[in-house]
């Protein structure tokens, strides 16, 4: 089957509407030779200079966004074109650029540390004034979530799920390392039509978590035991200064096994100078890494090309 003859009806219909998009709608008539064939119809709207994505003729910021063909009868047939402003996107679905999407969260994390002064430069232990460690604070934290959706061809599950609940091991679009964690990823399989060929690929989604005092564990370097140098080194039990009878100030001074932990040194010993109590020590805050660190430039990218994202 063939097209015997085709042209474009009038009039042309544009709308232009207050803070939507505008849209403009051509029709064609086409004459077919029995059965109306599709894939004529279409060819013939190509050679016309009409294929998706192509500019409308008075208004070039339009494009061509989709074609509708309708049969009127076993000879006749009209094509609906219509026009609006294209997403800016690849056609190939393979081709193109990441998408990312930023959010707002919350998490409640342990609190063992405080800024000291209006410096914001000294960190020390949350302690009372007896320097006895308060336990079990927690205190809310703001985060920033980041979703990457990108389209890639193949899943590769061996791959993807190494990058769940890792950090990053460097800084990474102008944050310090260790300060996002990746929390999850999802696949979905999806197909899309390009040049009348099916494209299939997968959509895969990365969601991290950004925590300004990253995804580490603080905690001040104390306990119940210690270290005691020697050879070999032996684990004690620790102790602290207390007076004989509590209320005769002038009774002996004696040790007695520590009932709150006690501020350690780097080696794990305590300071047992006879004229000093091992809870005369401030304790040192150490910091762990609890997950994995990976490099978030390779399994993530940068900010895509043209995001208008600054870092």
């Amino acid at each position: 089957m063939g097209v015997n003859a085709n042209r474009e009806m009038v009039p042309r219909a544009m709308a232009i509407k207050f803070k939507d998009k505008p849209t403009a709608q051509r029709t064609w008539s086409f004459t077919v030779d029995g059965a109306t064939n599709h894939a004529d119809i279409i060819q013939t709207l190509k050679n016309n200079g009409c294929d998706i994505g192509s500019a409308h003729p008075e208004f070039a910021f339009l494009k061509l966004l989709d074609i509708q063909i309708n049969e009127i009868d076993k000879y006749h047939a009209e094509a609906l074109l219509n026009y609006g402003i294209k997403p800016d996107l690849e056609k190939n679905p393979l081709d193109r650029p990441d998408v990312w999407h930023f959010s707002i969260g919350g998490a409640s994390v342990a609190c063992t540390r405080y800024y000291h002064d209006e410096s914001d430069l000294l960190i020390i232990p949350l302690e009372n004034t007896a320097q006895d460690p308060y336990e079990g604070i927690m205190a809310p934290e703001s985060t920033m979530h980041l979703t990457i959706s990108r389209n890639v061809p193949l899943f590769l599950l061996q791959t993807q799920r190494l990058k769940v609940n890792a950090v990053n091991k460097s800084p990474w679009i102008g944050c310090d390392k260790h300060t996002w964690l990746c929390t999850g990823v999802s696949g979905e399989y999806a197909t899309e039509m390009v040049d009348e060929q099916e494209v299939q690929f997968w959509k895969v989604s990365f969601e991290l978590e950004y925590r300004i005092s990253t995804h580490n564990l603080f905690l001040p370097n104390s306990g119940f035991n210690y270290i005691k140098p020697g050879a070999p080194p032996r684990k004690m039990r620790a102790w602290v200064r207390s007076l004989s009878d509590p209320l005769d100030t002038g009774s002996e001074v004696i040790t007695v096994a520590c009932t709150m932990p006690v501020a350690l040194k780097d080696d794990g010993d305590i300071d047992d100078n006879i004229e000093q109590s091992p809870q005369t020590r401030v304790a040192t805050i150490k910091e762990f890494r609890i997950y994995k660190n990976i490099d978030f430039d390779a399994a993530f990218g940068t900010v895509p090309v043209g995001s208008n994202i600054i870092v």
